[in-house]
């Protein structure tokens, strides 16, 4: 799991991609036109099912082995609670585009409920033990994903940037954990994203960015023939 670089052409429909995909962050409203509405906990969506089923089904502690960039491996611990917090019928359609390179974030918009909920993430060798307000986005019942940009000054665990990457050497670094939640388990990754503005020549410069790849859980069992 090494650092991987995008050059400016890839950047933009990788990084959307992440955002647009699984966690649904900020960036998915550039490729998608989005409409939220209101649901009650138990009031069934367009979906088939309600803020209530989801949470019946993917609340309460999950466990799998998490290894660290470095290969050293820990127990990470998920859990997702509900605390009666809003539930929203997303409904997410494909923005209109005139080649600004959100093509490939646009094809994954997909309808979903957002729910309001606290997430307890915690690791056996204490680089984690936080609790953080998310929220869970569920395309179907038995499973929701999440995402936490976390400020690496402001744990409760251990855990060091410094470790895996220099912030010092990008213009903003962004430090996130991203996963899924479901009825039978958890999966999920821990990454930096530094991004900079190189001068060039003749121009106002070139922006480029870095995904640090820090930690992924559960560990892939080796290939055998």
């Amino acid at each position: 799991m090494r650092p991987t670089l995008l050059t400016p052409a890839l950047a933009l429909p990788l990084l959307l991609a992440a955002g647009c995909g699984p966690n649904h962050g900020e960036d998915a409203a550039a490729g998608c036109d989005e409409v939220k509405t209101d649901l009650a906990p138990g009031e069934v969506s367009a979906l088939g099912f309600s803020g209530a089923d989801v949470l019946a089904l993917v609340t309460g502690p999950r466990t799998a082995t998490l290894e660290w960039t470095g290969g050293s491996q820990t127990t990470v611990t998920v859990e997702a609670v509900d605390v009666g917090g809003a539930v929203r019928f997303v409904d997410s359609e494909p923005a209109e585009h005139d080649g600004d390179g959100m093509e490939a974030a646009a094809a994954m918009c997909e309808d979903r409920l957002e729910i309001d909920a606290v997430l307890h993430l915690a690791t056996d060798d204490g680089a984690f033990a936080e609790e953080w307000s998310v929220v869970l986005n569920a395309e179907h019942a038995g499973s929701a994903t999440f995402y936490v940009d976390f400020d690496p000054d402001g744990l409760e665990g251990t855990f060091a940037l410094t470790d895996y990457m220099d912030p010092t050497e990008f213009d903003d670094v962004t430090s996130r954990v991203s996963g899924s939640v479901s009825e039978t388990g958890t999966t999920g990754m821990v990454q930096a994203t530094g991004s900079k503005t190189e001068d060039t020549p003749g121009d106002d410069g070139t922006s480029m960015a870095q995904i640090v790849e820090i930690g992924m859980w559960p560990v892939s069992e080796p290939e055998t023939e």
